[in-house]
């Protein structure tokens, strides 16, 4: 299994196994103004929402940024760039979206997203691959095959995952990036229709954050269960981009559990 710090090498051999559309997201909270200055990505000037600063980081674009240029309030808030006001806990802000039966609803559900319990002064986002320093979060922007993968891939290491939370509300911000900070394991979410709305997600798309403690773990049991999880016509798929990317993984036709 890797160890060592080899972004690079990881998402390549993750590329190779699952034949990822999009680049993987390394997400890295700064707890206080020093870090945030040190940190080498640059700032971004205009506002912009979170979810639009990690899909520029699929893209290949790394940033930061403080409270100051996320206009996102639900972002700002999850994130711990601001605290939870009495219009938010209360239910109101989430019942005015249209989207609850009653404040009871509203309330109840406002209650379960996942907040920073630390105050935040800034984060950065970039491509994985690309990452120096140890991100918190690896977000990876996939199709739900490719999900299953990647969760039978952390299961085959650490064992079953007891609860993934998907709320269909702040998809990226709380439930990609915030809930596995907090817990130390993966949760998948079907994202929200804001973040459909404003990064142009394709419908066949979702996402997983993963913490970056069991990412190589989860990525060395992707390769693990290949020959019992993938049928041969993605076999086949794999040796293609395995010949491009000079890879060998070891690829048993035939073996599939389910045949």
């Amino acid at each position: 299994m890797m160890t060592e710090m080899d972004p690079e090498a990881w998402e390549a051999k993750l590329d190779c196994l699952l034949g990822l559309k999009r680049k993987l997201v390394g997400v890295r909270f700064f707890f206080n103004p020093e870090d945030y200055e040190k940190a080498p990505e640059k700032s971004i000037k205009a506002s912009m929402s979170y979810c639009a600063m990690v899909r520029m980081a699929a893209c290949g674009h790394a940033r930061k940024s403080g409270p100051d240029h996320i206009r996102c309030p639900g972002a700002r808030r999850a994130l711990g760039l601001t605290l939870p006001d009495e219009d938010y806990v209360s239910g109101r802000r989430y019942l005015s979206l249209g989207l609850y039966k009653d404040i009871d609803r509203a309330k109840e559900t406002a209650s379960q997203v996942s907040l920073m319990k630390e105050r935040v002064c800034g984060f950065s986002s970039g491509p994985f691959s690309l990452c120096r320093t140890p991100p918190h979060i690896v977000i990876a922007i996939c199709d739900p095959n490719q999900a299953m993968r990647l969760v039978q891939g952390y299961i085959y290491h650490f064992g079953p995952l007891p609860v993934m939370q998907s709320l269909g509300t702040q998809g990226v911000c709380a439930e990609l990036t915030v809930r596995p900070f907090q817990t130390q394991r993966p949760n998948v979410s079907l994202l929200c229709s804001n973040t459909r709305f404003t990064c142009q997600w394709e419908d066949g798309e979702l996402g997983i954050g993963i913490p970056y403690g069991v990412f190589a773990g989860m990525v060395d049991g992707v390769e693990k269960t290949m020959n019992a999880a993938e049928p041969d016509e993605k076999k086949k798929k794999i040796l293609e981009r395995a010949a491009e990317s000079n890879l060998k993984p070891d690829v048993q036709p035939g073996t599939a559990y389910y045949l």
